[in-house]
Formats: C-alpha cells, sequence, structure tokens
C-alpha cells in the first residue's frame, strides 16, 4: 500500500478524534450523534482503525467501518470516516452520500471538516452548498457537568455528570460521596466468616468510606451491598447503559473516588474472548488500563482459557469461568478496609492505590512465605486461582503498613531495543504493549536473539527513600535469558525459545518469557513492573548456533492451519508454505527458498523474487476462520 496514503489516512482518523473530542466543549447538537457519551466507543473505532491502516489493510478498514455503521445507528463518526476512505479512492458520490447521511443524523459541523484539507475536493461537490445550509441550521445545546452525589450506598451517574478528558481520551465522571456523612458500619452486623471476624479486630482499620464499587456485568456476578456497608455502589442511567458505560472493561470512565469493581463478561470470539486478553491486545486499551492503575481504580476479570500475550498488575484476572472474580473482589475489599486511615489517604494522594493492594494481594498469597518466593513467578501468574486465598496474611500486611513506609511504583524506559514496528512477512509491529509499568513484545522478527535496554530510574519513592532494584526471570526457560543489572539500569538478551517454565495458573500453550523488576524502599518490595515476550511458536521455527553465537534461523514452516496447529488470530496468521533460509560465510542472510505443495520460489536477502520484483502481503480475515497471508 503507498505509504502517502496510509500517512494521510492516519492524520485524518486524528482529525476525526479532534473534531468530535471538541464536541463536548462546544455548544452539540442535542439529538445527534456528537453526542459526548459516545465518544470512548469513537476513540476505540479510531484506534482499530489505525492499527488496520498501518498495516496496509484496507479491505479489513473498510469492513470494520461497514460494521460500526451497523451497530452504531444514529452515529455519524463512522459515515464520516468512509466517506474519507472513498475521497481517497476517488469516488466522490459515495463521499458525499455518506455526508448527507450524517447531516440528516443531526451533523453540525460539516463546514469545520471541509476545512481539513483532506476534503478540499468536496467543497466544489454539486450540492454541496445546500448541504452547508442543512449542517449548519441544525439545534445546539449547551452542557454543565456537576458531581453525582451519594443517596444511601448508591451514587447514579448520568451525562450531566462526565467532563471529557481529552489527553485521556476518557471521561471523568464527577463522584461525591460525602464520607464524613456516611454512619454505617465497616460490616454488616450479622455477617459472619473468620476473615470479617479478624478485621473487626483491628482497631486502627479505616473501614470503606469513600471507596466506589463498579459492577460492570448489571448484577450477573455482584458484590453484596450488605457486606460491607460503607462502600457505595454505582448506578446509571438509561443513557449509559444504552451506550455500555456500564459494561465490560472499566474503560471509560474516569472516577473521582477510590474505585474497585468487576465485570464477569466476555468479547465474542475469534478476536475476542476474556476482557484481560482484550485489554492487552488493543493499544488504546493498554493506556486506559495503565490509567487506571494510576487513578485508584481496581478492577477484577475471569479468565476462562484463554491465552494472554502478557503479564501486568493493571488488573486482575481470576482463574475460571463467570462469577470467580468475587473472591478477589472480597480480598480487594478487605485489604482496603483494614488499612489505618493516614496510610489509606496518602496512598490516594499520591495515587498508588491499585499498586500497593496489588503488592499486599500478591504478598499475602498462601504459598508467599519469603521474600524469595515473592521476587519469583510463583507469586506473579496472570491468573490467579482460589487456592493462593489468604485474607488474613492480606489484611496483617495492610494494617501494619504506614504513612512514612509505602512502596513506590515502577515506571520503566526502554533505551534501545531490537523489536521493530514492521517485522516479518506481514510487516506487522511487534511493540504490543510500551506502558511505564508494562512492556510487551511479540516476537515477529526472524532474529534468534533479542536484546532490550531498560530504565527504571524514573521510579521515585513517595517518601524520598533510596531504592534499590532487582530484576528477575518470572517465566520462561532461564537458559535462553540473560539479565545484566546496574540498579535501576538493565540489559536483558533473550533467545527464542519452543518451551517454557510455567507459573501456577497458566496455560502451557502461551509460550511467553516474562520478567519483573522490583524497587524496593528498605521496607517494601513493590509490585513489580512487567516485560513480557510472546513467541509465536505455531510457527515451527527451527534455528541452529550461527557464526556470533546466537541462533540462526535455518526454516520456518508457517503452515499452522494444515497441521491445527493453535494460534492466536489477533496477533498471528497462517500461509501454506515453508521458508528455508541461507547465509553466506560471515553469517549474513543470502535468501531462502519458499517451498509449497505446487511451487519451489527463489528469494533474495531483501525479500526481491529473481526477476527484481518485491511480492506484497495482506492478512485475509475471515470471522470463521484463522487469518491466512497471502501473497501478491
Amino acid at each position: 500500500m503507498n505509504q502517502l496514503l496510509i500517512c494521510r489516512l492516519l492524520v485524518y482518523f486524528v482529525v476525526v478524534v479532534g473534531l468530535f473530542e471538541s464536541a463536548q466543549a462546544q455548544d452539540t447538537t442535542a439529538n445527534s450523534n456528537a453526542e459526548v457519551s459516545k465518544l470512548p466507543t469513537i476513540v476505540e473505532l479510531v484506534q482499530q482503525m489505525n492499527t488496520l491502516v498501518s498495516a496496509g489493510d484496507l479491505v479489513a478498514a473498510d469492513m470494520l467501518i461497514n460494521q460500526a455503521i451497523k451497530d452504531m445507528r444514529n452515529r455519524v463518526e463512522p459515515l464520516i470516516m468512509q466517506a474519507r476512505l472513498a475521497l481517497l479512492q476517488r469516488n466522490t458520490a459515495k463521499a458525499f452520500s455518506s455526508l448527507e447521511r450524517a447531516v440528516d443524523l443531526g451533523f453540525a459541523d460539516l463546514g469545520k471538516l471541509l476545512e481539513d484539507p483532506a476534503f478540499t475536493e468536496m467543497q466544489i461537490a454539486q450540492g454541496i452548498g445546500e448541504l452547508l445550509e442543512r449542517s449548519a441550521a441544525v439545534p445546539r445545546f449547551s452542557s454543565n457537568p456537576t458531581p453525582a452525589i451519594r443517596q444511601g450506598n448508591t451514587v447514579n451517574i448520568s451525562t450531566k455528570n462526565l467532563v471529557w478528558d481529552a489527553n485521556a481520551k476518557r471521561f471523568i465522571a464527577l463522584i461525591d460521596l460525602k464520607p464524613n456523612d456516611n454512619n454505617a458500619p465497616m460490616t454488616s452486623p450479622d455477617a459472619t466468616g473468620a476473615d470479617i471476624a479478624y478485621l473487626r479486630t483491628l482497631s486502627n482499620a479505616c473501614g470503606l468510606k469513600g471507596v466506589l464499587y463498579d459492577n460492570r456485568d448489571r448484577t450477573h456476578s455482584n458484590f453484596s451491598y450488605n457486606l460491607f456497608p460503607q462502600i457505595t455502589h454505582t448506578v446509571y442511567d438509561k443513557q449509559l447503559q444504552a451506550n455500555s458505560f456500564d459494561y465490560a472493561l472499566g474503560n471509560k470512565l474516569t472516577y473521582t473516588a477510590i474505585t474497585f469493581g468487576n465485570s464477569s463478561t466476555r468479547y465474542s470470539l475469534p478476536n475476542g474472548g476474556s476482557l484481560p486478553r482484550r485489554s492487552m491486545m488493543w493499544h488504546n486499551e493498554t493506556g486506559r488500563a495503565y490509567q487506571n492503575y494510576t487513578s485508584d481504580h481496581i478492577y477484577v476479570y475471569p479468565a476462562g482459557r484463554d491465552d494472554y500475550p502478557a503479564n501486568w498488575a493493571y488488573n486482575f484476572s481470576s482463574k475460571g469461568n463467570s462469577r470467580s472474580d468475587k473472591w478477589i473482589l472480597r480480598d480487594i475489599a478487605l485489604i482496603l478496609a483494614a488499612l489505618p486511615c493516614d496510610t489509606r489517604n496518602r496512598l490516594d494522594a499520591e495515587n498508588l492505590i491499585a499498586p500497593t493492594v496489588q503488592m499486599i494481594f500478591r504478598h499475602g498469597q498462601l504459598h508467599v512465605q519469603s521474600r524469595e518466593t515473592y521476587l519469583s513467578g510463583a507469586a506473579h501468574p496472570v491468573l490467579f486461582p482460589e487456592s493462593v486465598n489468604a485474607p488474613k496474611r492480606m489484611m496483617d500486611i495492610a494494617a501494619s503498613m504506614r504513612p512514612e513506609d509505602i512502596p513506590p511504583m515502577v515506571q520503566m524506559k526502554i533505551i534501545e531495543e531490537g523489536f521493530s514496528e514492521t517485522a516479518g512477512l506481514a510487516g506487522l509491529s511487534e511493540k504490543l504493549v510500551t506502558t511505564p509499568s508494562a512492556i510487551a513484545r511479540v516476537w515477529r522478527g526472524w532474529s534468534g536473539r533479542q536484546v532490550l535496554k531498560l530504565t527504571a530510574s524514573n521510579t521515585v519513592d513517595p517518601n524520598g527513600r533510596d531504592l534499590t532494584f532487582d530484576w528477575r526471570i518470572l517465566r520462561g526457560d532461564p537458559k535462553q535469558v540473560k539479565i545484566e543489572a546496574n540498579g535501576p539500569d538493565a540489559t536483558i538478551t533473550i533467545n527464542w525459545q519452543n518451551k517454557t517454565i510455567l507459573s501456577p495458573g497458566d496455560n502451557p500453550r502461551n509460550i511467553r518469557v516474562d520478567i519483573g523488576v522490583f524497587a524496593n524502599n528498605g521496607v517494601y518490595d513493590s509490585t513489580p513492573g512487567f516485560i513480557s515476550i510472546h513467541f509465536p511458536t505455531h510457527q515451527k521455527r527451527r534455528y541452529i548456533r550461527g557464526v556470533n553465537g546466537a541462533p540462526q534461523l535455518v526454516s520456518i514452516d508457517y503452515d499452522a492451519v494444515k497441521y491445527n496447529r493453535l494460534f492466536d488470530p489477533v496477533l498471528y496468521w497462517s500461509a501454506p508454505w515453508e521458508d528455508q533460509f541461507g547465509y553466506d560465510a560471515k553469517g549474513n542472510l543470502a535468501g531462502w527458498v519458499r517451498k509449497s505443495a505446487t511451487s519451489r520460489t527463489l528469494f533474495t536477502a531483501n525479500g526481491q523474487l529473481p526477476n527484481g520484483q518485491k511480492p506484497a502481503y495482506t492478512i485475509q480475515r475471515n470471522s470463521n476462520k484463522p487469518p491466512v497471508l497471502k501473497v501478491h
């Protein structure tokens, strides 16, 4: 695909987001699709479009927009995206039709849109003058958000309480819980159980005043209203429910309160699956997960049997199906309640509630009896089974924590790496997650060795204590991973591997390396920052020791479909051939031979055919079949 076309498309999609974000700050249409409650869905659509266009997959982009128009009826943004794609294809008639439908639905900013150079040719299109007049005549209204106030044990949230955060690409829900007016007991008087009884014995326990519980599966797996009466529960009005603000991932709203919640739901397959997997797959979702982590928000999601390309502490994943999240919700409530008030207030002020609760939970697991165990993969699986549950130990850690001892949050940065934005035959990015407390890469390229240089020097202790750092292999074959650490800095060398050493609860099909960096302030080890590398072992690769000692690729059999090898349809693809590679005496790639059932093709080192032509590759996606790489 023409690179200039890709750039123009990406710039345009940024313009689309900006245009509709500005609708929040301006007067907007009362009955139109610029309605602010739709913005998060539109931002997600734009991010997905960016991903497909970056890969040069315009066919999939068209399919995505067409489906969005069907799914988001009475919405103008997909129609305007459709108009832009039509202009790039020199189809002015289709572009006009899409814009006309948008105006009919109440789009009031056509004049502003036509100022974008991408729409220059539409300024002289037949009928555009009349369409501009119709757009300018759309009625408008203004909005003045106000806080939602706790009433009883609930807070009712509506669009009147929402403020759009253009930087975070999500809404802030203004919440006033009035904790000083909450006279309910910390636990229900008739609540029983050893953990509840133990909480009542903690004289300095702060309780749960000022804490918000956000159920996101419409009470399918609801946390008890009666167990902890001080907790405030979210309730959403009909308009927000209609736009799924109350459903699935906790990614559309940031609440102005300490928040924990859950959603015992899944996305449709093959591109969906569990909520944690989904949030790791899309760049906009990874950013929102980090925002939750740094905004005192903690969500719990059941994982089922999904494969995970990464590990992180941005949410909790319970091992099990629907409703398996409830025991973790209970532990979170017990930890928050057991914290002394001065400690919890300090954590809230520093936005360290989520990483500290993660640290307490992981330290307090039944089998984590030593620091060495905490610094190992045994304490940090992706999925937590209920067998690790030890709430009394967790409450002990929470109750003993002083404000001057609270642990830091690890902040990482990549200094140098070999992973690329365009790797493998399909030219896809290997950079899956790049956030300060979690980094994930997908090994798409042919190299047998990758090196990452990282620093955690941006990690700061909230009390100014000196920090020490531990870099540990949490998952993977330690013979194929080398860590050279110097305090907060580390160089990590990783060789290709076809097997891994599992942590409890992990799926053995999921071949991944996890590395954790822990910051210690002299009192506590932090929740680790995670570096994950996922391997496409559905591709049968063979490496030998190369001239420089690094693994050297000999062959790749891409045909996962033929041999029924399972793989993630979002990250990977299958192809009906095997490539065999040749090298010169210095170990430089000389070319390769492609063998399929019907042909044998030679390629030069730069991927050209003997006649000088360079094939193009596209991924053919079908909702009912695994994606297949096509060569043109």
